[in-house]
């Protein structure tokens, strides 16, 4: 119980952070109205152990009109998130991402990440994953080609907390796989 209050209370702060850094960057790039269009594609992931239960809590935060866009194109039908996901995108967003973003243990192998599930909100699409969490992540490897192809100069940046550091990584379309760090 104290868990899933810990994860919930986890995501609230995760989502005021990144809603005060998007904020900060409308701001900046001189955007005053929600109803323009973004002009950058960016994903954010977020990995952390949870040191009470023992997993690697994984984290994705997408613009949802990207997500709808990838879609469509791979799917060749038209997407729309609209109030809330039906079972058949649910369906197409876990396929996409289990496909582009897998992580691999020190001798290579997959290590398949459990879907938890998604979120909707009104700009944003989150999608949760975990994994049992090993003794050492010495040797592990993270694959991150969420949305390349598709939208230009598209950056995904996973933060990562193994331990009591913080660690980024940044995957371009030239960049796919990089060796965790923390």
């Amino acid at each position: 119980m104290a868990s899933a209050f810990l994860f919930a209370r986890f995501k609230r702060e995760l989502k005021m952070l990144i809603a005060l850094r998007t904020l900060f960057i409308a701001l900046l790039l001189g955007f005053t109205s929600t109803t323009v269009a973004h002009t950058y594609h960016a994903t954010l992931t977020d990995m952390v152990v949870n040191q009470q239960t023992g997993q690697l809590e994984v984290i994705h935060r997408f613009f949802a009109d990207d997500v709808a866009k990838v879609l469509s194109a791979e799917s060749k039908q038209t997407i729309r998130f609209d109030d809330a996901l039906t079972s058949e995108q649910v369906s197409l967003i876990r396929s996409y991402v289990e496909n582009h973003f897998k992580l691999y243990d020190g001798n290579n192998n997959e290590k398949a990440l459990l879907w938890v599930g998604t979120e909707l909100d009104t700009h944003y699409l989150f999608i949760y994953q975990e994994v049992a969490a090993p003794t050492s992540f010495t040797g592990y490897q993270l694959q991150n080609s969420l949305l390349f192809g598709h939208l230009h100069q598209q950056v995904n940046t996973v933060n990562i907390r193994l331990s009591e550091a913080l660690s980024s990584l940044v995957f371009t379309p030239d960049t796919v796989r990089l060796p965790l760090q923390n």
